[in-house]
């Protein structure tokens, strides 16, 4: 493989990432609505508006994704609307590939606590669905309904 593996990446620093998107962050894995033929939403987001913080996760995230080209989307977040406006500047991380997600779950799933489950199932499917083909019929479902053997 041409990027890091888990063991050039500090553990300590995995460990650090894996509790900042377990507290800051945000596993998108949601089922397909009747209007949207069978796409399943998926990604993983860390917002924060500490820079220092998310150029952190950036560097830790060059080291584990061995990508060319774009590896995560990096970007300013404005709250200008509904409830709640804010003039502090926020910043988002949105990893949306396959193979970067599937990257970064692989590494920090044994750390996680409150997002375990749902990133478990998240990588179950990544490991397992073809890309670009369409589900069989229940096959959906059963990613959904996936539990790891650690939660049984």
């Amino acid at each position: 493989m041409q990027g890091a593996t888990a063991r050039e990446v500090k553990p300590e620093d995995i460990g650090w990432l894996a509790g900042i998107i377990d507290g800051e962050g945000s596993i998108l894995f949601n089922k397909p609505s009747k209007d949207s033929f069978n796409q399943i939403l998926y990604g993983i987001y860390i917002v924060g508006a500490d820079l220092s913080l998310l150029n952190k996760c950036r560097k830790i995230l060059d080291q584990l994704i061995d990508d060319e080209g774009k590896k995560y989307h990096f970007y300013k977040k404005n709250y200008k609307k509904g409830l709640v406006k804010s003039n502090k500047q926020t910043y988002c991380i949105q990893i949306g590939r396959q193979h970067s997600i599937r990257k970064v779950l692989e590494v920090i799933l044994p750390h996680l606590t409150e997002k375990y489950l749902k990133s478990a199932r998240l990588l179950n499917f990544l490991q397992k669905h073809t890309p670009r083909k369409w589900f069989r019929e229940g096959e959906v479902e059963s990613y959904f309904g996936f539990t790891p053997v650690e939660t049984k």
